[in-house]
């Protein structure tokens, strides 16, 4: 009878699937109540609700996160005892991969019934899975940028134009140094937390997509045209892509929002000659356009020869004995240094682009200011000094949008490539799962119109006339 009964409960599972109750996904509001309590100034660690094993991040107040004094005892630990320390701990499981791999099941599961496998769409699954947090990203992202308008705008601006007047007082300095303390600390706060919340966005992206992932690849009914060693690139590889995207991707947010309200500043301070600023900020988006074409074309480009070259490492590791027994040693080192040099030049090809995207960001406000004093000295435009310090000062403050952006559209269109790869997989064909019942209490398997052939062996345990043997029953064959 315990037999039977094993064989039901394990029938039970095959059916039910695995018992995810302690990673059941939370909907509606309750599965923010973890991440509200953030918002507290301060929580007190208890070893009650989180295990020291935990990552501190779990258990850090909104204080702590602004700071990053939760990673201050980590460091400690690691500058003491080394790397090591890092092994026993493991994510909150909000971040790692049970929950997020059921979020990111039932999406694509949705989006596949609504759409169908061909039509569906992984950026659409994406942007559901992250739409809360890409909101409060972009509200963060509007308090960075208005911080970092109104320092040139309120203070720097006022405080130029109060040096001017030549009737200086300490108190009144002291007033101007507490407003851009606020102003600055203000960017750097807002912009230390829209950081930490994108990075988890990615981490939870990143486990969501590989579990989901792994979760198809046991299920294969086979690899068709792939490749273990492709299999194995686009959970490694092309998972850290989609992490990179999801840490730096939403700042792509920040330069329309600076690049207009900057503008706006600009023209209100300096007139119409500050839309000559404003043109030379516009044409940078164009180069980033073209920098992103460029840049999916390398990662397409790229990903076939890495996929190459792990395939060939994969037979190389698979038949090494065949390959030492007829010593095509040097022939396959060849090759694969072939394909290595390959990649690098593609790989090089990227990190010059990339250099180059990232240079001429930089150089743009330099350019925008110069060609904007030309411009009005050549025209006796009356320029006075604050406001020609104001505008450099605004278009430093615009600077960051421009640098980040060049990394956030590498990463999304990389990005793009990797969804691609992954949509490939999801939709291949998966194996069915079977369904069997066991009608006879005191049979261990069962085989239905079946043919068999067997060789009679003894059981070394029983008597040496004792063997085994199959029973027949009608259509049905029994094991015994």
């Amino acid at each position: 009878m315990d037999d039977r009964q094993s064989v039901l409960e394990l029938e039970g599972r095959l059916e039910t699937g695995p018992e995810l109750s302690t990673c059941r996904e939370r909907r509606g509001f309750r599965k923010y109540q973890k991440n509200m309590k953030h918002l507290l100034p301060y929580r007190p660690y208890s070893i009650d609700k989180y295990p020291k094993e935990e990552f501190p991040l779990a258990y850090a107040g909104c204080f702590s996160c602004m700071f990053y004094s939760w990673m201050s005892n980590l460091m400690y630990k690691i500058w003491r005892k080394g790397v090591g320390v890092l092994d026993g701990i493991y994510l909150s499981p909000i971040d790692a991969t049970e929950q997020n791999e059921l979020r990111f099941e039932r999406l694509w599961n949705e989006e596949v019934k609504a759409r169908g496998k061909e039509d569906a769409s992984l950026w659409r699954v994406l942007l559901r899975a992250i739409k809360s947090r890409l909101i409060i990203t972009f509200i963060f992202i509007l308090i960075v940028v208005t911080f970092s308008i109104l320092t040139p705008a309120l203070v720097i601006r006022n405080f130029l134009d109060y040096l001017t007047r030549g009737d200086v007082k300490f108190s009144t300095g002291y007033i101007y140094l507490l407003g851009l303390v606020f102003f600055e600390g203000g960017r750097s706060i807002t912009g230390a937390l829209t950081w930490i919340i994108t990075y988890v966005t990615g981490i939870r992206v990143r486990n969501g997509f590989m579990g989901l992932l792994f979760k198809k690849i046991v299920r294969l009914k086979g690899l068709k045209d792939k490749t273990v060693g492709e299999l194995v690139n686009v959970v490694g590889n092309d998972a850290q892509r989609v992490y990179e995207a999801n840490a730096v991707g939403p700042f792509i947010l920040v330069a329309p929002i600076t690049l207009l309200s900057g503008s706006i500043y600009g023209v209100f301070l300096l007139g119409p000659w500050a839309l000559i600023g404003c043109v030379i900020f516009f044409a940078f988006y164009p180069i980033t356009g073209i920098i992103s074409r460029i840049t999916t074309y390398l990662r397409r480009k790229g990903i076939v020869i890495t996929d190459k070259r792990v395939r060939m490492m994969t037979e190389l590791l698979t038949y090494v004995k065949l390959i030492k027994m007829y010593a095509w040693e040097k022939p396959f080192a060849n090759t694969i240094a072939d394909i290595r040099s390959q990649e690098r030049v593609i790989l090089e090809k990227s990190a010059y682009v990339q250099g180059i995207s990232t240079g001429v960001a930089y150089l743009v406000p330099v350019f925008s200011s110069v060609a904007t004093f030309i411009a009005m000295v050549a025209s006796d435009v009356n320029l006075t000094v604050p406001k020609a310090f104001t505008y450099i000062s605004l278009l430093n403050a615009m600077r960051f949008s421009l640098g980040v952006m060049p990394y956030s559209v590498k990463s999304l269109s990389e990005l793009s490539v990797s969804l691609k790869r992954f949509k490939s997989l999801l939709i291949m064909e998966e194996i069915e799962d079977l369904k069997w019942e066991v009608t006879h209490e005191d049979s261990a398997v069962e085989f239905l119109n079946a043919n068999l052939t067997w060789p009679i062996v003894s059981n070394p345990l029983l008597n040496d006339n004792e063997e085994y043997g199959i029973e027949h029953h009608g259509t049905k064959w029994k094991l015994c």
